[in-house]
């Protein structure tokens, strides 16, 4: 009995470092999400890692994560700073202020499973940033001048639709049918 604890305890340590590297990112095609989302950089209050296809950003001060982005999406973390609110509730939101009362990002969430971050125009993002994840995995991403980031969207047909703006990318839209055909055009 003892032979056998101590063989499936050496096992379990064998797999530790795997365990706790997380998940593999991803195998991605089409449009980088990660790509138009380098222009984000660290802050006193703000860190932005990037690792193994993701991005995660978190509020240094407070140790709390805020996002991770990977190319299929912007994942919201698993406990939000709030509650989400309940059926045909309004939407909650937190907003936080830096050490000089400046508004740093406002993280909102409502009860259909949108979960938005907006972060004011500075070092962490040149233009600002306006995030919209949803649980169906669309997200829209603009800057403070509500010009396009990055967009990804399935339509009622189940194609796959995204937009990268020219500011910021390539300035096209692909669009990958349910059959497998991809279709990229100008925006």
């Amino acid at each position: 009995m003892k032979r056998l604890i101590l063989a499936v305890s050496l096992v379990c340590l064998s797999f530790s470092p795997v365990l706790a590297a997380g998940p593999p990112a991803p195998t991605c095609e089409g449009l980088d999400l990660l790509s138009t989302l380098s222009g984000l950089h660290s802050t006193p209050e703000l860190s932005v890692t990037r690792r193994g296809g993701r991005v995660v950003v978190t509020d240094i001060v407070r140790s709390r994560e805020l996002f991770t982005a990977d190319c299929l999406g912007v994942h919201p973390p698993a406990l939000l700073p709030f509650e989400r609110p309940g059926r045909d509730r309004a939407a909650r939101s937190l907003v936080q202020k830096d050490r000089d009362g400046a508004v740093l990002y406002t993280v909102s969430a409502t009860a259909r499973g949108a979960t938005i971050w907006t972060f004011a125009a500075g070092a962490f993002a040149e233009r600002g940033l306006h995030v919209a994840s949803f649980d169906d995995d669309d997200l829209t991403v603009t800057d403070d001048e509500g010009a396009l980031v990055f967009q990804r969207q399935t339509s009622d047909v189940g194609a796959l639709i995204e937009r990268e703006g020219r500011a910021y990318g390539c300035g096209c839209e692909r669009t990958v049918a349910p059959d497998g055909r991809v279709a990229v055009r100008p925006l």
